[in-house]
């Protein structure tokens, strides 16, 4: 099992597009030779796989997934963060947030 941690995938207005391609590019590798060396059944990402997650779009979200599996495969389990499903004090966790998220990536475990 490999587990990782706060990608922060940056979102649509958040970053420069250099620095999106730049950080993608370095998790890409990184991810690939941990994936080739490792050879885990299963990957964890620990939350926070998106920066703006809460706050995107639809069609951003759907950008941002298409972005996630350039990078990662399917033997990724994506836990919800907040970055994910809300931001901190600019928008709460919402249930809206919530099942986008669980849609793409299954049932979170929440009280």
């Amino acid at each position: 099992v490999l587990v990782v941690s706060d990608l922060h995938l940056l979102g649509p207005t958040r970053g420069h597009w250099f620095d999106k391609l730049r950080r993608e590019w370095a998790m890409e590798r990184t991810l690939s030779a941990a994936l080739s060396l490792l050879a885990p059944d299963a990957v964890f990402v620990l939350g926070d796989t998106f920066d703006e997650g809460a706050t995107v779009s639809d069609s951003q979200w759907s950008e941002y997934l298409r972005r996630l599996r350039r990078i990662a495969d399917r033997r990724f389990h994506v836990l919800p963060g907040n970055h994910c499903t809300g931001d901190h004090f600019r928008k709460p966790v919402s249930a809206e947030a919530i099942a986008r998220f669980e849609r793409e990536f299954g049932p979170s475990t929440r009280s």
